[in-house]
């Protein structure tokens, strides 16, 4: 079940909302949008084995496929930008 949205009637209102409950969500309008705004948990030099660890076992492909998968990626010439987690 999604969290229910505090209602505010301006943006400054929003933000003073979401630092006495940085876990809420909060909907407002701006510009004539109608928005939900949510605090977003920043961690600084977050490392992909910490976000490993966090997600907990794979329950996937193995090892062994994912080295595979990742080889025939590097072998085609793949240079995509892995998007933050």
């Amino acid at each position: 079940m999604a969290a229910k949205a505090t209602a505010t009637k301006s943006l400054d209102e929003a933000v003073a909302a979401l630092r006495k409950d940085p876990t809420a969500h909060v909907r407002t309008e701006v510009q004539g949008l109608a928005v939900e705004i949510r605090v977003v948990r920043e961690e600084a030099n977050r490392t992909a084995a910490a976000i490993f660890e966090e997600l907990g076992p794979w329950e996937g492909e193995d090892s062994d496929e994912i080295a595979q998968i990742l080889t025939q990626c590097r072998r085609q010439g793949s240079t995509r930008r892995v998007p933050d987690l």
